[in-house]
Formats: structure tokens, C-alpha cells, sequence
């Protein structure tokens, strides 16, 4: 296991982790799943709580006929539900549960992240959606979580890289710059990964015009989970 200073020793009761420094550490737990054996590349967009929607992504992925994955907490889904999210139901898309508070999972117990996670699976139950992919908020699934994603056949999704868009306060690159020197060098096939597609995305459809032009250059495809 890699050294892990002492304000982040809680990783300890969740498995084996690698220290990263900043908002988007992430659990590496090999249950988690941010590769497939496949030849697509699968785009997935998480709806964290806030009263927006971007329209500008939804619309790029409608246009270009790109199919993608987005994990939706349920708090988002109240805020937004009268505006009709006809992205619900649209074929090109699969929806995933993304939490029901969209907290993260170092500030619960083991309890209170088991009884988030059955919120979100019963909100879109209801809304007769059945969940088959999983993105814990934060990227900090316990093993009790893990656990039980697979009693229910549900798959935990990571992702690959950087969040492309998420955009850091201090860093010395523009989001685009690092999402698009990230993708240049490390892009792959079967990597998943995370933007946004709740107003909370940086520069978001400029980088899908680039992952989209390099995605065809190396004659590969788009699916989704």
C-alpha cells in the first residue's frame, strides 16, 4: 500500500489506496470499474445537486449522435424534475444512481452510506428505471457499499484520468489544456470518463469536440454503460 499521511488515514478501512492530492481523490479499488474490454470509449456525466442543467452538453451529445452515461443523484433530479429532461428517455442514454444526498461517503458511517444508497436505487425504482451502474459521490465507495452493489448486480463506476472539466482554483492549466493533453497521450479503449452536465462542467463541450475528433482519428466508437 502507498504511505498515507495521517488526515487521510480513514482510506485505511476502505482497502487499498493511491494518495492523491486535492478535491478528486479516489478510491482504487479494483471493484471499481473504469476500464472494459472493449473498442468504445464511454463518456459519463455526473448531475451533482444544483438547480442547472446543461443544456449545451445534452444538445452536442443529441447532435452528434454520441451515446453516454449519466449518473444522476436524486437531490438533482428534485430540483430539476418540472423541466421535462426529455434525456431521460432518450435511447442514446443510460442512467446511473449517483447517491440520493450526493454526500461523500468519508462523512458517513457505514449505515448511513448503505441507507443513501437504497434511497437513490427506490427514487428510480419509482421511476421505473432500473439501476445497473452505480458512481458513489467523491469516488469513495466502503467495502460495506461495494459489497452490496454486488448483491444487486450493480456495477461500480470510476473513471479514468482527471474529471475533464472540472475546473481547480489553483491549478497552473486551463481545465481544457489538461483535459486535452490528458486525452492526447493517455486516451485508450474502454476507459470511462467523467464530466458534467449539471452547470458545474468547464469549457465541457470544447472538450468533447476534441475527445470526439480524437475518438475518430483512432477509429473507435462511442457507447454507453
Amino acid at each position: 500500500m502507498k504511505s498515507i499521511d495521517t488526515e487521510r488515514s480513514i482510506f485505511l478501512r476502505f482497502g487499498d489506496y493511491i494518495q492523491r492530492k486535492g478535491h478528486m481523490d479516489k478510491e482504487m479499488d479494483s471493484r471499481q470499474v473504469k476500464n472494459l474490454k472493449t473498442n468504445s470509449i464511454y463518456l459519463t456525466f455526473d448531475f451533482c445537486p444544483s438547480s442547472e442543467l446543461d443544456t449545451d452538453v445534452i444538445n452536442w451529445l443529441i447532435d452528434n449522435k454520441v451515446k453516454a452515461t449519466f449518473f444522476i443523484c436524486a437531490k438533482w433530479m428534485k430540483m430539476n424534475s418540472r423541466k421535462g429532461l426529455p434525456l431521460l428517455d432518450n435511447s442514446l442514454f443510460t442512467i446511473g444512481g449517483h447517491g440520493f444526498h450526493h454526500i461523500d461517503p468519508l462523512e458517513q458511517s457505514d449505515e448511513e452510506q448503505i441507507e443513501d444508497i437504497d434511497l437513490a436505487i427506490e427514487y428510480w425504482k419509482k421511476r421505473k428505471k432500473d439501476i445497473r451502474w452505480y458512481r458513489v459521490p467523491f469516488g469513495h465507495p466502503t467495502d460495506p457499499a461495494l459489497q452490496l452493489f454486488h448483491k444487486l448486480g450493480i456495477r461500480c463506476a470510476s473513471w479514468s484520468g482527471p474529471v475533464l472539466d472540472k475546473k481547480e482554483l489553483k491549478a497552473k492549466k486551463d481545465t481544457y489544456d489538461k483535459a486535452t493533453e490528458y486525452l492526447s497521450n493517455f486516451l485508450k479503449a474502454g476507459d470511462l470518463y467523467a464530466c458534467h452536465a449539471n452547470g458545474e462542467g468547464h469549457r465541457t463541450v470544447e472538450i468533447l469536440d476534441y475527445i470526439k475528433n480524437l475518438v475518430d482519428s483512432k477509429g473507435l466508437s462511442f457507447d454507453k454503460l
